[in-house]
């Protein structure tokens, strides 16, 4: 178990190239929150110039796919290959607007690296804290690597895992509705959220 705390602040935030092959899960964590604090932190970009950065630096690190196939659980099986690909495409697109909800107003906070923890299955989960004025919200990433590659394949905010919280969601949309009613729903909040 490694222990390491560093607080971030945006003045002395850099956006660098990431070093996928040679970065720790604690290291891949931080150069991408750095750059998403970076990107909110832009005082001359237009809230939309700053979400649209922000999904791309999550889209690098995120592993939607697993992510997708988690979220959908026992229903993938049953999903046809157009299902599956929709599917994942609406969902990566609904994750992305959900963390962006959760950080898009802690650009001027910092954010503290508080511990990694390895598995011996190969995966890792890094902790972390967005510090405000007020309090710190926990935020922990769950990641598992892919070829040198530390992806993230959950994200766990104040103790809630956002793909078992969609999951659940899921569950019940798909017993009712089937898959095809689950996609007509997420189409339907993702044209809501567009023009947002």
């Amino acid at each position: 178990m490694t222990l390491l705390i560093r607080v971030l602040t945006m003045s002395s935030l850099l956006v660098c190239a990431p070093l996928w092959a040679q970065q720790s899960p604690t290291e891949a964590i931080d150069s991408t929150v750095s750059e998403v604090l970076n990107a909110l932190g832009q005082t001359q970009w237009t809230e939309l110039q700053k979400r649209d950065r922000v999904f791309e630096i999550v889209g690098e690190r995120f592993d939607f796919d697993t992510m997708a196939r988690s979220a959908l659980a026992i229903h993938w099986r049953k999903a046809t290959n157009p299902e599956r690909s929709r599917f994942s495409t609406l969902f990566a697109e609904v994750l992305s607007h959900t963390y962006w909800s959760r950080i898009k107003g802690h650009g001027d906070n910092s954010v503290e690296l508080v511990e990694e923890r390895l598995t011996a299955s190969g995966k890792a989960v890094v902790k972390t804290l967005i510090v405000t004025d007020t309090r710190a919200i926990p935020v922990d990433y769950r990641m598992t690597n892919a070829n040198g590659n530390w992806r993230v394949y959950d994200v766990m905010i104040e103790g809630v895992s956002l793909v078992r919280n969609y999951r659940s969601d899921y569950q019940q949309v798909v017993s009712q509705y089937g898959i095809s009613g689950l996609l007509e729903r997420m189409q339907e909040k993702m044209d809501s959220l567009r023009t947002q």
